[in-house]
């Protein structure tokens, strides 16, 4: 935990709190740091569900302003050749950075060159310049700021006339090793001590060579000329050893625990700023953006300052940057692990009120740009994942067209999206609908574009807000043929009545009682009442005394009787009467015994007095 700083508590179930949002104070970056205001307070009350598993944790600023007396401050050197006089200005402007912080501030300086070679991950000295006793690590204890500020210089020299085969460019890839492989060798040296903040700075006129490089770089600016050689040492030093700038930041905590962890960076960060440097009419450019090193400061709280610009201002930030890691926490670890809390529900409040924050899984941190003052009360609420809730995809069925289908099925317990898989073979269902735009609980989709009188597959699929998945059992359905149209001409000569019955099939079933005289040259038309639909969908879900039952009967609204039975040839246990006319009819039937297998067959009554009866199904209720 922070050294003297405070100690985290497990609280009850969160307190209601009543305040509005905090106006942001964005500390360590371009302002110089000054007072800050508290939030505004308001009326709104916290979210409180007492359905979920929630806590309060609990910290308090340190009484005495800086709750840290101690820093180590390490320069990440890129050695290329373009950097020799950025690096002797940042020598020379040390006192800048240095009289930010507090005067009895315990300081620690140290160099490491970015280089894949000898000096991989090792604090950088030359025997001629260091001290015998501490030659790697340059104290204020026992130097003055300007002894460290020529001392630093000639390291910042001598690095230069080092070579390395990665161009002296490979930063994150040496600070990884620094950090790892000679972590232990570097704190035997006196560097990275436990009980110490630690500070980064980087400075470079290209991206980090291992980071990420957008093509191009961005509009109106050159590739690079040397693309080839640098994504080489990417893939080479890099990408086969699995560093990451999410790797390295793992490291640095691991590292550093609850330690303050801020990364600074001089870079070009506009197009102003390259071309400062170089021609606008350059087909290719040597020098690029600061990718990679935007991130690492990002995700640090660090500064980002333009190597273009006045190296004692950008010391100066840096220093104010280092003075605020020292005198007040920003970052909270949470008492709880990640998987174990949802992000949605974090409140973070000082001293009362609430504040604007962020959280971090990868570190369980919540960070916080106002966090208060000295003896600050900082609490911050959070809540269990909701379990994800239990849904079945029941009733699928499709009332068929001759070129279309239309499909439908339910998810009663959860409002999901849906979409079919279709085609013309059940293990070929090569065919997609567009996903439904909204979630719901009944599904309606229509498959279009199909030729007649044939059969295809369908099967339902829906998800639900979290992401988990349901399939529908394949279902086959064919689709309608022309619709006939008897034009059969009887030519009999016709004098008594003719009682045939039409089927509309051109067959004649009746008898013709008489002599024909006359001719008949009438067209006969199939006009009987449409008859054309199902029982689809018929499907369910039960508990251990309940059985809901689900179906619909599309183009036709219809009422029903549901029967029951223990077996399929007796459902006779229970007729009930669904009294509502319409095409879609959700049913309960209760009282039923657990761990027992029912049998349920659905007979449907449309307004013409047609019956259509469903398959019969068998459901189990649920074991006590």
């Amino acid at each position: 935990m922070w050294q003297n700083a405070y100690s985290p508590k497990n609280g009850s179930f969160l307190k209601i709190l009543a305040f509005t949002l905090a106006l942001l104070c964005t500390a360590c970056l371009q302002q110089k740091e000054e007072e800050l205001p508290p939030p505004s307070s308001g009326e709104a009350p916290l979210p409180l569900d007492p359905s979920r598993v929630c806590t309060v944790d609990t910290f308090r600023q340190n009484p005495d302003h800086q709750f840290l007396k101690k820093v180590d401050i390490l320069f990440v050197m890129d050695t290329s050749g373009s950097m020799s006089d950025d690096w002797a200005r940042v020598a020379n402007n040390v006192v800048e950075l240095v009289k930010e912080i507090p005067a009895d501030t315990d300081i620690r300086y140290a160099v490491v060159l970015g280089h894949v070679g000898k000096w991989r991950g090792k604090l950088f000295y030359t025997k001629k310049n260091a001290r015998s006793d501490r030659p790697a690590v340059l104290s204020n204890q026992d130097m003055t700021t300007q002894e460290i500020a020529v001392e630093l210089h000639k390291r910042f020299t001598d690095a230069r006339s080092v070579s390395d085969e990665g161009s002296g460019e490979a930063v994150f890839h040496s600070l990884y090793y620094a950090v790892t492989e000679k972590a232990a060798e570097n704190q035997a040296l006196g560097f990275f001590r436990s009980d110490a903040a630690l500070s980064i700075l980087f400075m470079s006129d290209e991206h980090e060579i291992g980071s990420y490089f957008p093509s191009p770089q961005a509009p109106g600016l050159p590739d690079r000329c040397d693309e080839a050689y640098e994504e080489g040492i990417r893939h080479e030093y890099y990408t086969k050893r699995g560093i990451t700038i999410d790797t390295l930041l793992k490291e640095l905590k691991a590292l550093k625990g609850d330690m303050p962890v801020r990364a600074s960076a001089f870079v070009n960060i506009t197009k102003e700023d390259l071309f400062k440097r170089n021609s606008k009419n350059a087909s290719c450019l040597y020098d690029s953006l600061g990718y990679g090193y935007f991130d690492i400061v990002a995700r640090t709280k660090g500064i980002q300052f333009s190597i273009q610009e006045n190296r004692a201002e950008g010391m100066m930030k840096v220093g104010e940057c280092v003075r605020d890691s020292l005198q007040l926490v920003h970052d909270f670890k949470l008492s709880w692990p990640a998987e174990e809390i949802d992000p949605a529900t974090i409140q973070a409040s000082v001293d009362g009120m609430l504040v604007a924050h962020s959280y971090s899984a990868v570190t369980n941190e919540v960070h916080m740009d106002y966090a208060g003052a000295a003896n600050s009360a900082i609490e911050i609420s959070y809540c269990k994942p909701e379990l994800p809730k239990e849904w079945t995809l029941i009733g699928f069925g499709g009332q068929a067209a001759k070129n279309s289908v239309s499909l439908r099925w339910n998810t009663p317990e959860v409002a999901t999206k849906g979409k079919v898989l279709w085609g013309a073979a059940p293990d070929a269902l090569v065919n997609e609908s567009k996903e439904e735009a909204d979630f719901t609980t009944d599904h309606v989709v229509t498959v279009d574009g199909l030729e007649a009188d044939r059969v295809y597959y369908f099967q339902a699929v829906s998800r639900d807000d979290r992401g988990a998945e349901k399939r529908s059992i394949v279902v086959d359905i064919r689709t309608l043929s022309d619709v006939a149209t008897d034009t059969d001409t009887d030519t009999s000569t016709d004098t008594n009545t003719d009682t045939n019955t039409d089927t509309g099939t051109g067959t004649d079933t009746g008898t013709d009682t008489g002599t024909d005289t006359g001719t008949d040259t009438s067209t006969d038309t199939d006009t009987s009442p449409n008859t054309d639909w199902q029982v689809l969908g018929f499907d369910g879900t039960t508990s251990s005394t309940t059985a809901t039952l689900i179906w619909q009967t599309p183009g036709a609204a219809t009422k029903a009787t549901l029967k029951m039975g223990v077996n399929a040839s007796d459902l006779t246990v229970l007729t009930l009467a669904v009294g509502d006319m319409s095409e879609s009819h959700i049913v309960t039937v209760s009282g039923l015994t657990p761990n027992t297998t029912y049998f349920f067959q659905v007979v449907a009554v449309d307004q013409a007095g047609r019956e259509v009866e469903s398959v019969v199904i068998s459901k189990r209720t649920k074991a006590e």
